[in-house]
């Protein structure tokens, strides 16, 4: 799942690659509770890795609040839902 905000989607067919398989990707935000409840009702996982987070220092310092709510409302709703 990636909201493509920092990444582009040409990244998951270099993944793809590696793992030797399509992967599916949702085009979604890891911070929308609803989205995230629908994706994990409707499919199986075996693990989650969180890679969502922002990490510019500088940035962050700048937009401190949407830091907090991207790092940590998105790690609070995984934390929350089962896979």
């Amino acid at each position: 799942m990636d909201n493509l905000s920092n990444s582009k989607l040409e990244t998951l067919d270099k993944l793809n690659q590696i793992v030797g398989r399509d992967i599916e990707c949702f085009i979604e935000n890891v911070t929308n509770n609803e989205v995230m409840e629908r994706i994990f009702s409707e499919n199986r996982f075996d693990g989650i890795i969180h890679f969502a987070g922002y990490k510019s220092v500088g940035e962050s310092v700048e937009e401190p609040l949407r830091y907090y709510f991207n790092n940590l409302v998105s790690s609070i709703l995984l934390a929350c839902l089962e896979i």
